[in-house]
């Protein structure tokens, strides 16, 4: 029906185009050809206008300088009769007769004071003749303004004409000034003719504010031209009065405005007609455009579905099916159109009556389900493909419905859930396996949210605190009932460990997760030891969505744990007792040689001093005396040695880097190494090693105590190259190895099993508990030290924990 390429632009046609431009250039046309008459007819009127105002301001100019011509001949008048009152009476009422613009006259000596006025108001003449103010600070030279109280400043203007005089000798002196005061607004009024004030709005301004204005003499309705371009102003009289003249509007012959309106009118109605016609045809396109771009986005939408669409009759024939369907069944569609359900080659008979059956019920409630009262019909049906294999499918259908609302069919869409069906039972059967293993456990499992909200327990946790799942299910680390308050504070820090270092703990997960012991307080009120173990959760796209954790009840290992230590403290004591009594033995054994000695050189030494009273030998007394005290300090080693082993000392852990530990104890042998020529190398130092978790001191002592063996076998040996060299390595995971070498003659294989035991010992004058001390105290850090035998040299390895 539709042609099935990309549907094309729409073509503009220009044949329209041309007229709406034509009407457009004409009505610019005659737009401009308007406003140049108009301008022509503006420009005549503004110079018919400036004309007028120079008149006018002409006319004011001379009026003003004729006054001040008169008013110069009344002064000489009055400075010739020796400034007589009724002389200047009589002048300044010519003045004011002659020019009725005038509102005063008045007199001033040459000093500047007031003599005599005139006003054009005799009632202010009396009052003039009081008082005036003083001209004296005033250059006689300059226009001066001085207005009475009751005339307003700013419409008045003065003129100051000083009047000279000759004296006999023929100098010219001042002998007074004539000042006249004039209103400007009566002078405009008295000059302007009534056709000028009529056509034009006049506005004075004094000191920039307007103080007169005619405009109260127009009517409402008129308009003045308001533009700068079209005002005049005018300084009048040499004076701060300015006079601003604005023209009324010019108005147009109405005729043009009707005239051109009703041409722009056709124009306009012209050109709308074209742009409606062009609207029509390109909406028209459009809706074409758009059907043809709906059927191609069907069309693609069915073919990108993973879902197969079939059309059916009422009478239950295929009318049509989309390429899904037909892949999905093996069958082409001209194999399966226009059959009845019965002759569908993909349709097994078993299912037949079924179909027809679900199409009866369906078909009464056509109506409901495409009015939405009724949900759309759905379910599940086995077809069988043309290749013999069966598949499940969902199928969804609605009724369609003509214009008139008859019904014309149906659409379903098939959805190929066979592995779907086959994963969801899979998933049902591992998680019903799991739930029977997490049930069947005897140790409490739980699953927390990210922020450790439990969302799941299975029973053994609920049989192990005594809490119900309502009890448990949705509590946290703060309001949790079996957490001790003591325990929260280490909970909050694990959780937020664990989200700062999420990624490591994801990475580390595949061999091992984190663990932590704590004390449960169960319903009852019991304490119970737990450890609780556990990992994080991660979603697809590889973040922590949660926790599961495992707590198993360790209460009664953990009694056992102890009975077993304080077991192992009782064989200890007992050990340390029996080899205290062997000690004792040895002590008296070892102590019994110095002792006699010491005895034996004392009576010698007194009988010495009893033979010879007089003739004493100091050096053989200082002899004798050196002795006693060798065997004296002899003695002392002796018993320093087994106080050191006898007292018991509490561990000192603290955690240390094993390089400044070893470069230490070093630095503490450096002289005695000088002394007995010995070469201490220490190897792994530049490596990074992890911190180790023990007695710092005893630690140093069990290292001074073998190197200082190694230093004694190579002096005896007559090693020509007396070297020691301690190497450090990884042991396991958990423990650092030192390892002790030197180029001795080494430890023989036959006593290499007994060097550890008490008072065991080669050397001659040897105690033999050293290495017994060394070995206890690495042992009371879980170390361990031991050694083994070599062709050259001796080899001790001692065992540190690391901080775990």
């Amino acid at each position: 029906m539709f042609d099935r390429k990309s549907p094309k632009r729409y073509q503009i046609d220009y044949w329209h185009i041309v007229p709406i431009a034509l009407l457009i250039v004409l009505a610019l046309a005659i737009a401009y050809a308007f406003s140049r008459y108009s301008q022509a007819e503006e420009m005549i009127y503004r110079k018919a206008f400036e004309s007028q105002v120079f008149w006018a301001q002409e006319n004011v100019e001379n009026r003003v300088a004729h006054l001040r011509k008169e008013a110069f001949a009344k002064g000489d008048v009055i400075v010739k009769s020796k400034v007589d009152a009724k002389i200047f009476q009589a002048s300044a009422g010519d003045l004011l007769s002659q020019y009725p613009e005038l509102n005063q006259v008045s007199w001033f000596d040459a000093r500047g004071q007031w003599m005599y006025g005139m006003s054009s108001n005799e009632e202010r003449n009396e009052s003039m003749m009081s008082s005036h103010p003083s001209l004296h600070k005033v250059t006689r030279d300059k226009l001066l303004n001085f207005v009475d109280d009751d005339v307003q400043h700013q419409t008045i203007v003065e003129c100051l004409m000083p009047i000279p005089t000759t004296r006999p000798n023929g100098q010219m002196i001042l002998a007074g000034f004539l000042q006249t005061r004039a209103k400007i607004n009566d002078l405009l009024e008295l000059l302007l003719p009534n056709e000028f004030t009529q056509g034009h709005l006049i506005k004075l301004y004094s000191d920039g504010q307007l103080v007169y204005s005619n405009l109260s003499t127009f009517s409402d309705r008129a308009v003045f031209n308001q533009r700068i371009k079209s005002q005049q102003r005018v300084q009048m009289c040499d004076s701060n009065i300015l006079v601003v003249v604005v023209p009324l509007a010019y108005q147009q012959p109405k005729v043009l405005y009707w005239g051109l309106l009703m041409i722009l009118g056709l124009i306009g109605l012209s050109m709308v007609a074209l742009v409606v016609g062009m609207l029509e045809k390109y909406q028209r396109h459009q809706t074409m455009r758009e059907i043809k771009q709906q059927f191609q986005i069907r069309q693609a939408f069915e073919n990108s579905l993973n879902v197969g669409v079939r059309i059916h009759a009422p009478n239950g024939y295929l009318t049509y099916v989309n390429e899904v369907f037909t892949k999905m069944v093996g069958y082409d569609a001209e194999e399966i159109l226009h059959r009845p359900v019965h002759l569908l080659p993909y349709v097994p008979p078993e299912e037949v009556d079924n179909i027809n059956a679900f199409r009866a019920q369906t078909l009464p409630i056509a109506e409901q389900i495409a009015q939405g009262s009724t949900q759309n019909y759905h379910r599940l049906t086995k077809f069988k493909r043309k290749d013999g294999q069966y598949i499940t499918t969902l199928m969804r259908g609605a009724s369609l419905f003509d214009v008139q609302g008859n019904l014309t069919g149906w659409v379903t869409s098939v959805e190929d859930v066979t592995e779907k069906i086959r994963t969801e039972s899979e998933l049902k059967q591992e998680f019903s396996m799991r739930r029977a293993i997490e049930d069947a456990l005897h140790v409490g499992v739980r699953v927390h949210e990210i922020n450790g909200r439990v969302i799941y327990a299975n029973p053994a946790f609920y049989e192990m605190v005594g809490y119900g799942a309502d009890e448990v299910i949705g509590t946290e680390f703060h309001d949790a009932p079996y957490y001790l308050a003591e325990e929260q504070g280490k909970l909050k820090d694990l959780i937020a460990f664990c989200i700062e270092h999420a990624q490591d703990i994801i990475v580390m997960q595949s061999s091992r997760g984190y663990f932590m012991p704590l004390k449960f307080r169960c319903k009852d009120g019991s304490i119970k030891d737990m450890m609780m173990r556990g990992g994080v959760m991660v979603d697809e796209n590889g973040k922590i969505s949660g926790w599961v954790t495992s707590v198993e009840d360790v209460t009664e290992r953990k009694r056992l744990e102890d009975f077993k230590i304080n077991e192992t403290k009782r064989l200890e004591t007992l050990q340390y007792l029996i080899n205290l009594g062997e000690m004792a033995s040895a002590i008296a054994h070892e102590l019994n040689q110095p002792l006699s000695a010491i005895s034996g050189y004392a009576a010698g030494l007194h009988n010495y001093l009893l033979n010879r009273s007089k003739n004493i030998d100091v050096v053989k007394v200082s002899e004798i005396a050196e002795k006693l005290k060798n065997q004296a300090e002899r003695a002392s080693k002796v018993t320093h040695r087994v106080q050191r082993f006898v007292k018991s000392k509490d561990l000192n852990l603290a955690c240390m880097p094993v390089q400044p530990l070893l470069e230490q104890t070093a630095d503490l042998m450096e002289l005695e190494l000088r002394q007995k020529k010995c070469q201490l190398t220490i190897h792994g130092l530049e490596n990074s090693w992890p911190e180790v978790y023990v007695d710092i001191s005893m630690v140093q002592h069990a290292i001074i105590n073998i190197v200082r063996n190694s230093m004694d076998a190579l002096i005896d040996s007559g090693a020509p190259c007396r070297k020691i060299d301690i190497e450090i390595t990884q042991y396991s995971e958990y423990f650092i190895c030192l390892i002790i070498n030197d180029t001795g003659p080494g430890v023989p294989k036959e006593i290499i099993d007994s060097i550890f035991e008490p008072f065991f010992t080669t050397k001659q004058q040897g105690v033999g508990i050293g290495l017994n001390i060394c070995r206890t105290a690495i042992e009371s850090m879980s170390g361990h030290i031991w050694a083994k035998s070599r062709e050259e040299g001796g080899g001790f390895y001692i065992t540190l924990p690391i901080l775990t």
